[in-house]
């Protein structure tokens, strides 16, 4: 691929925001001003692409800096605002800034919509129905994010449980946790506030996991 093809670097700004999310790989992490660099390219090149101003918001929103991610996501749905394909995306997007409403209604409409939907839709309507406290919902959301190799599957579940007072299951998903994150309890706070930007909802997310027999570590900078 062209070094000014935007595809290029807008796909190499997703990668290293999702290594920064998750620290799948720590040794490689790049530090997230070059990635949100990354990001900015990709849009300039190829400026009518909605899949690269998802990109970008998704950079800016995961490093925290919500009100240039809001930004983007609504240049990303100015796009093509007719079209279903990214509505799980941009839900997703509106709910870690902090805007349930619309974040939740987009994520409806896309999982009606469309039976092929990224389960990161899962994950922001499980966040969104915990807001709430509706936790029968959270967990329903939670069943349904089925890629058990990354550790938010058994976290969402663990919180979901242990809030419904389901505490025997709740331990059993922490168990699976620890198995894929086994430096989870020293490094948890700071994970789950890479994916939950709104400091209420991280925090209830911690409570939660504690009932469950999780203690974790105070939050390292995130």
């Amino acid at each position: 691929v062209a070094p000014e093809d935007g595809r290029l670097w807008s796909g190499l700004a997703r990668v290293h925001t999702l290594n920064h999310m998750l620290e799948m790989l720590p040794e490689l992490q790049a530090p997230m001003g070059d990635t949100i660099k990354y990001a900015e390219k990709g849009v300039r090149l190829n400026a009518a692409d909605q899949r690269s101003w998802c990109i970008l918001a998704f950079a800016h929103t995961i490093v925290g800096n919500l009100k240039a991610g809001r930004e983007a996501t609504l240049t990303a749905i100015a796009q093509n605002p007719g079209s279903a394909f990214f509505r799980d995306v941009l839900g997703y997007l509106f709910i870690l800034q902090g805007d349930w409403e619309r974040g939740e209604a987009l994520s409806r409409e896309a999982v009606r919509l469309n039976p092929f939907v990224r389960e990161t839709v899962f994950a922001g309507l499980w966040l969104s129905a915990f807001h709430r406290e509706d936790f029968e919902e959270a967990l329903a959301w939670a069943e349904r994010y089925l890629d058990q190799t990354i550790f938010w599957s058994p976290l969402m579940r663990a919180a979901a449980l242990a809030r419904l007072g389901r505490l025997e299951e709740a331990g059993a998903a922490v168990d699976h946790l620890l198995l894929l994150r086994p430096d989870f309890a020293e490094i948890g706070s700071r994970l789950i506030r890479k994916g939950i930007k709104q400091e209420q909802a991280a925090c209830r997310v911690e409570g939660a996991l504690e009932m469950a027999g999780l203690q974790l570590a105070p939050a390292g900078g995130a």
